[in-house]
């Protein structure tokens, strides 16, 4: 098995970085924190996968962030990147992340800002 999975953040899903979990700002996998964004900041999704350490013998604890990260994945959270952590979480690889991600540069973010409701039926607008 794989020491290392590869993840893309998944949808609005803020999963934290157990190793930072006091950390300030919050870190989160698969995203950056941005100062820029409203008040308080922002974490738009980062552009490459985040590498996330299952278990190394200079880091014991990582194997007990493992069941952690792989809920996550199970619970469609996060995006394997790759076939390889696709396979070690027992999860279907989709190439195209959802469509979240361009399929010419899956580096390459497409935010979705589609709001649920379509228009304001009240002022009549669509």
């Amino acid at each position: 098995m794989s020491t290392i999975l590869n993840v893309h953040a998944r949808g609005l899903a803020l999963v934290p970085v157990i190793e930072a979990i006091n950390a300030s700002p919050r870190r989160f996998v698969g995203r950056t924190f941005d100062p820029s964004l409203g008040q308080l900041g922002g974490y738009p999704v980062s552009r490459e996968p985040t590498k996330v350490p299952v278990c190394s013998e200079s880091h014991p604890l990582y194997s007990e962030f493992w069941n952690y990260y792989y809920i996550a994945l199970k619970n469609n959270e996060l995006w394997p990147a790759d076939l390889d952590t696709a396979k070690a979480c027992n999860v279907d690889f989709d190439q195209n992340f959802g469509g979240e991600y361009s399929a010419h540069n899956p580096s390459s973010v497409v935010p979705s800002t589609q709001s649920a409701v379509k228009g304001d039926s009240k002022n009549g607008k669509e």
